[in-house]
């Protein structure tokens, strides 16, 4: 089968579309993970800090 420019475009267009959904859905989830390690780093590093405090607390003796 021949294809001529005309019977090219449209399935060529398409499969652009689509790789650039694709690619538009990789770097959302990509973000997604970014802000949910960061959250976790954040939140570990708070229960850190108030695990340090309660220690410092327990080994103060009190007034």
């Amino acid at each position: 089968m021949n294809w001529t420019l005309e019977e090219f475009a449209f399935p060529l267009y398409l499969a652009f579309c689509m790789g650039f959904v694709a690619l538009a859905g990789m770097w959302r989830m990509v973000k997604l993970e970014k802000q949910r390690l960061l959250c976790e780093l954040v939140v570990a590093q708070s229960e850190e800090e108030t695990a340090e405090k309660k220690e410092k607390a327990a080994a103060s003796p009190p007034m």
